[in-house]
């Protein structure tokens, strides 16, 4: 059985620390990134209806795919595509696994009190979206990428 290169680089401990952080991370940039999305598509519809709504979901989707690759490469350290192809290819995966994800918490908030939903969402769920953000951001991995040698005097 092959070693991944998350093995070889991370130990446990540092891989489980940096899933709980891409998922805090992740959330906090895509919450904070709300805001402007909805500025935005609230301006794209008011003049275009149902092409300005279309428009508003792909800059999300795009929105969606920037902040992961971004957080990627800051806690994962490899090169997520940062192409529109790549960006938008990368956004609509990982919507549809978040989503996905998210639904077994949204069942239980039917049947536990709020305050389990809550500890659920801010101490389990981070891990969650950490593990999947980090895997669906493999999927768009760079691989032309190359870092330019460091010359040395």
């Amino acid at each position: 059985m092959e070693e991944t290169e998350e093995t070889e680089e991370y130990s446990l401990g540092s891989t489980i620390a940096r899933y709980f952080a891409h998922g805090v991370a992740f959330s906090l940039l895509m919450f904070l990134g709300s805001f402007a999305w909805i500025f935005a598509a609230v301006l794209l519809v008011s003049f275009g209806l149902l092409l300005g709504l279309i428009v508003g979901f792909i800059i999300l989707l795009l929105i969606i795919g920037f902040v992961n690759a971004f957080v990627t490469g800051l806690i994962w350290s490899f090169p997520v595509r940062f192409d529109l192809k790549g960006l938008l290819g990368h956004g609509i995966v990982l919507s549809i696994v978040l989503t996905i994800a998210a639904l077994p918490a949204f069942l239980l908030v039917s049947f536990l009190p709020a305050i389990f939903f809550y500890a659920i969402t801010l101490v389990v769920y981070p891990f969650v979206d950490g593990f999947l953000a980090r895997n669906v951001a493999g999927m768009f991995e760079d691989l032309e990428y190359e870092e330019e040698p460091v010359e040395t005097s």
